[in-house]
């Protein structure tokens, strides 16, 4: 097994915090990322995000880390699982007031909250598990940590008042 794919996992969550944030941000000297279209249906033009631009209100610049906290999960045959949990916010960068016309919702008025759960080295073989879909009960939205940890992977979770019914569409162009 090469080096690089055995990470540890409290020095993985910095990583994987930085790691995250990279991929919805490019290096500092990137443009902002462009809209594309006209405001639809009270939302926002979707945003054209790829390597060569910036997301302007979700990027590394404006990401709160609130804590982090080495904790032990107990599993049901009597053993533990030593793990990381970070928690994180994006804050509201827009007032209502800030919106462009006939925009009437935005996630940049309300701020967004994720928590990453990453297990020890010795139970980490660099997997993720997320929902891939939200749902209507927040304790839907969550991945079992006993499951994700006991089959070598991190999890997250994004609280259910943090989604906005009308969101800002995002696109990926291929580079």
């Amino acid at each position: 097994m090469r080096a690089e794919t055995r990470l540890a996992p409290r020095r993985s969550a910095l990583t994987a915090v930085g790691l995250a944030l990279a991929a919805a941000a490019s290096p500092a000297h990137a443009a902002t990322c462009a809209a594309e279209g006209e405001p639809r249906y009270g939302a926002e033009a979707p945003l054209m995000i790829d390597a060569d631009c910036m997301d302007p209100d979700y990027n590394e610049s404006n990401f709160v880390i609130d804590s982090t906290k080495s904790l032990t999960l107990a599993l049901p045959d009597g053993s533990s699982v030593p793990y990381t949990e970070v928690k994180g916010h994006f804050p509201a960068t827009h007032t209502a007031a800030q919106l462009p016309e006939g925009v009437t919702g935005s996630p940049t008025t309300a701020s967004h909250a994720v928590t990453w759960m990453f297990p020890d080295r010795a139970h980490w073989r660099n997997r993720f598990f997320q929902q891939s879909y939200p749902l209507p009960f927040e304790s839907l939205n969550v991945v079992d940590s006993v499951f994700a940890f006991t089959h070598g992977g991190y999890t997250d979770r994004w609280p259910q008042h943090a989604l906005v019914p009308v969101g800002r569409a995002l696109c990926a162009r291929r580079a």
